[in-house]
């Protein structure tokens, strides 16, 4: 696999800083101690871009375009022209960067410094001696002195101390040695600890990072560093060691000069260290490099890792030739197609196995320009030839039939996840390749129903009812056609199906088919008189479940002559009565009229139907249905709709001289309309004995208030018996009683609202004053005339200027 390449630069520093484009260092003048040179260079060429006059120089780093040193002061300068914009007032040990803040660390306080800000945003005591502090931005400060390892958290502006060498905290430092070296690792927000010979990792939280294994050194090392993004640098006396922080393994060695482990200094991909035979720079591979190198190891969960690290774009490429590998090497299909679809290397996939299935020959046309531009794109690949050459259908692959399905069965999620994408032809091959292998495998109809139902699906009509019928999945074709809203085709099969057969199964089929049928009501029609033909039984079935196509069909002139003359009128009836049109309902009284006066309907079917509330009909048409002769009470019920209630009662007192029914109906509608024509009618001379008790025990059972008892008065015979309406009379004085004290009630109230008003009327008159045109205001003694005027309480009159201003 690739490593870390070492250079080695003619440079002499004492002190250095990097970043991706520039590399700063001090050098001292051999002629004169403590004054030197600051220099930057533009990395990675190393020309020379500017260099000043510079004292003694302990640190450097550059981060967010800033030039940051420590001489005997913090400095901050600009870049490239090296501007100084800010300068400490107090001079700190150190500093340490992460992020966007700086620790500036003092004998005795720790300071945090905002680059961002250009100021300080913390300060925090702080009383032991040390040798390294590193920020962890937002958490606190690790201090690393020659006996001791302390955190010093922050919370709140406030600081605390944890002394991480004391027994039973944290358990992961050997109390016996000094304290271990440690290396901040900002891009991964962890904490490199080397204690003795071994080095391991630590989170912000101070517990061990799981995900790193300890790396075992022969020796304690010299120098330890991190190199972005998964090497570790072990230096000893005259070797150089580079370990993977995946696996622990070492995976070089480079024979180096002697080293000064002070003078060093790692940024994001290069650590540059001082040597006797000047500055080496140990620099990362490139990752279009490095993870090309793991590929062709096959260390694919390495190459993952590092893909995850640095969010990689080879992230997908990795994915799969890892499902290649499995796919090929070991035979496991779950997780091939589990890394073929985080691969998203769709097309590649489709070519692989666009042969274990029968796919259509438009498919093929349709797609075969990006079948080619994957097989040209993985060709350039670390995996096999012989495996490149099966991906692009060169070379055939073997399976039997077991094999076949286990495949199959494994790459089944892979497609549907494909056939939900934005591309339209990708869509049209995972569908196709999906209806074949699901017909394939056994007892999968369940998800084939799904995508044959799915009406925006791009299977090919004619290849699916080939391929259907070759299998005997008619349900199956049955579905396809009713989601291409093509229902003639399927019909004609299931007549065709019952004429073989002679099964009602068929019968049904297609009694259910045209149930769902939503377009196309001539058809719909057309094949209703043929499922009458073949069975009336399901056809009257068929149209009482109310099928969604009826909503266009014009019932009355057409469906109604079919179930006339296959059914009869009883199906009209029985159909008709769940409808809701009104036209319809008019109708069907028609109907229920006619066939009443055959005798085919029970009169009280007509009398129910009359009666329903809410009606449908329109009882005006309705009523011209009406034989003049006959079905007199069920014409009853509709002259009550329409508010005749003369005829009715006409009917009942002159024609079926029924008074009781009479009596009975003015009760029931409580109008005192419908009492006063009952008592003219059956108070007309000449009045039988019959009509005149019927007239009594109705005055006396009545509730008073429906009887205007001005007609009641005036209609009775003079020559009833007042002694037997003696109960009526007894109500009617008291309701007329009653009425007359309403009457006095409200005219007393309407007359002293009256003296009310009349009251205010007075009150406001004698508060009145009278403005003639001599008359003028008491405040300026001019005359008022036109002007806007107003009335003190002492009844003065003034302009309203001169009220306004008093």
């Amino acid at each position: 696999m690739a490593v870390p390449e070492m250079s080695t630069y003619n440079l002499k520093a004492l002190c250095i800083g990097a970043s991706e484009n520039y590399l700063a260092y001090y050098a001292d003048k051999s002629e004169e101690p403590g004054k030197g040179s600051l220099n930057l260079h533009f990395y990675p060429s190393l020309i020379l871009h500017k260099s000043i006059a510079f004292q003694k120089t302990i640190q450097i780093d550059i981060k967010l375009g800033y030039l940051i040193v420590l001489t005997s002061k913090f400095q901050v300068f600009s870049l490239p022209d090296m501007n100084m914009i800010y300068t400490s007032q107090e001079s700190p040990q150190m500093f340490s960067i992460d992020k966007n803040d700086v620790a500036l660390i003092y004998k005795g306080k720790i300071v945090v410094f905002s680059l961002k800000e250009m100021g300080n945003i913390g300060e925090y005591e702080f009383k032991s001696e040390l040798r390294k502090g590193f920020l962890l931005s937002g958490v606190g400060v690790l201090i690393q002195s020659r006996y001791f390892l302390n955190f010093l958290a922050f919370h709140k502006g406030e600081s605390t101390v944890f002394e991480l060498k004391k027994p039973g905290l944290k358990g992961i430092f050997n109390l016996d040695l000094p304290a271990p070296d440690v290396v901040h690792i900002n891009q991964y927000s962890l904490i490199l600890v080397t204690s003795n010979d071994c080095s391991f990792f630590i989170d912000y939280s101070l517990k061990s990072y799981q995900r790193y294994p300890t790396i075992k050194h022969p020796s304690s090392p010299q120098l330890i560093s991190f190199l972005h993004p998964c090497y570790l640098l072990s230096f000893f006396q005259s070797t150089l060691s580079i370990y993977l922080i995946y696996t622990g393994e070492k995976v070089h060695n480079y024979q180096i000069p002697s080293i000064n482990a002070d003078i060093y200094f790692s940024s994001y991909q290069t650590l540059f260290v001082s040597s006797t035979s000047g500055l080496l720079g140990i620099s990362t591979p490139s990752l279009d490099t490095l993870i090309p190198s793991l590929l062709i190891k096959k260390k694919f969960d390495i190459a993952l890792e590092v893909c995850n690290d640095t969010c990689s774009y080879l992230t997908q490429r990795v994915y799969f030739e890892y499902a290649i590998f499995m796919f090929f090497q070991e035979r496991d299909y779950q997780r091939s197609a589990h890394y073929f679809r985080k691969s998203e290397e769709y097309w590649a996939v489709c070519s692989l196995l666009r042969k274990i299935v029968t796919l259509p020959a438009y498919t093929y046309e349709k797609c075969e320009e990006m079948l080619v531009k994957a097989c040209e794109k993985v060709a350039g690949y670390s995996i096999l030839q012989s495996h490149v050459e099966f991906i692009s259908q060169k070379q055939a692959l073997l399976y039997d039939s077991a094999l076949k399905q286990r495949i199959i069965h494994n790459f089944i999620p892979f497609f549907h996840m494909a056939r939900k994408t934005e591309d339209e032809n990708l869509k049209l091959f995972a569908e196709c390749w999906l209806f074949s292998a699901l017909l394939y495998l056994p007892n999968q109809s369940g998800e084939l129903f799904v995508i044959v139902r799915d009406p925006s699906n791009k299977l090919p009509l004619k290849f699916c009812e080939g391929q259907l019928k070759y299998f005997y999945k008619l349900d199956l074709l049955f579905e396809l056609f009713l989601t291409r809203k093509i229902y003639k085709p399927p019909l004609d099969l299931m007549l065709q199906k019952f004429t073989e057969d002679k099964s009602q199964y068929w019968l049904i089929k297609m009694k259910d088919f045209l149930m769902r049928v939503n377009s196309n009501p001539q058809l719909f029609l057309d094949y209703v008189q043929k499922l009458f033909c073949e069975s009336p039984k399901h056809a009257e079935d068929l149209l009482l479940g109310y099928p969604e196509i009826l909503s266009k069909v014009n019932i009355l002139d057409t469906l109604v002559p079919i179930m006339q003359k296959f059914s009869g009128k009883k199906l009209i009836i029985q159909f008709l009565l769940n409808r809701e049109n009104r036209e319809e309902a008019n109708f069907l009284a028609k109907l229920y009229i006619e066939e009443t006066m055959m005798g085919n309907v029970n009169p009280k079917e007509l009398i129910t139907y009359l009666g329903t509330r809410p009606q449908k009909y329109n009882p005006a048409i309705v009523l011209k249905y009406f034989p003049k002769n006959a079905l007199q009470r069920e014409r009853c019920l509709v002259l009550d709709l329409l508010g005749k209630y003369e005829e009715i009662l006409h009917y009942y007192i002159y024609q079926e001289k029924n008074l009781q029914a009479a009596k009975e109906y003015v009760k029931f509608k409580l109008s005192k309309d419908v009492t006063s024509l009952f008592i003219i009618k059956i108070s007309k001379a000449p009045m039988t004995e019959k009509a005149q008790n019927t007239l009594i025990d109705f005055l006396n059972e009545a509730n008073p208030d429906i009887i205007d008892h001005n007609i009641a008065f005036t209609f009775i015979p003079y020559s009833m018996n007042i002694q037997k309406i003696s109960r009526y009379l007894y109500k009617a004085m008291h309701s007329l009683a009653s009425d007359e004290l309403k009457l006095q009630v409200k005219s007393k109230l309407q007359e002293n609202m009256m003296l009310e008003m009349l009251n205010k009327y007075f009150q406001y008159a004698q508060n009145s004053v009278e403005i003639h045109e001599d008359s003028r205001c008491d405040k300026c003694n001019k005359k008022i005339k036109n002007r806007d005027f107003a009335v003190t309480i002492d009844r003065e009159i003034v302009h309203y200027s001169c009220y306004e201003g008093k």
